[in-house]
């Protein structure tokens, strides 16, 4: 009788349970090599490869930036942007720039989740005055009738 030594790995079999997971582990393996390939297209060449001698293209990784969360429509995943040292100017992606942290359509998407008194422009006085009616305590010095603290 055969034994088996070796158990399937979670990560290459996904299951119903597993599935949410699965796909944003792979949503964020696509994306680092996106951005590695992104690299490669700028540099000219892989990763460890050499330059050419004379004629090779300036610049050169040296490893990753800190962990970020982009926050995509399906979830948020964690990427880590490569660093690239040697240019002239300043490496910036395409695909992932400098400060963004949520994709163009998850911006358009959260006007809508906000609640009306929550938007910007519209809190004058804090959410709990904003949804009393918006008046000023009685004092006009910070606190209500009462004498407590208003927020």
């Amino acid at each position: 009788m055969e034994k088996h030594t070796t158990e399937p790995t979670l990560e290459s079999s996904p299951t119903w349970e597993r599935l949410e997971a699965w796909l944003r582990n792979k949503m964020r393996e696509w994306m680092q090599e996106l951005l590695e390939a992104e690299v490669d297209e700028l540099l000219g060449r892989r990763k460890s490869a050499r330059r050419k001698a004379v004629d090779g293209a300036p610049g050169y990784r040296s490893g990753h930036g800190k962990p970020r969360r982009l926050t995509l429509c399906n979830g948020t995943v964690t990427v880590r942007r490569p660093r690239v040292r040697g240019l002239q100017e300043r490496f910036e992606s395409r695909l992932l720039p400098l400060f963004a942290r949520r994709t163009p359509e998850v911006n358009a998407l959260l006007p809508e989740l906000v609640p009306p008194w929550a938007r910007p422009g519209r809190l004058r006085f804090g959410p709990a005055r904003a949804a009393g009616g918006g008046r000023p305590p009685v004092g006009g010095d910070g606190e209500s009738a009462e004498g407590a603290v208003a927020c």
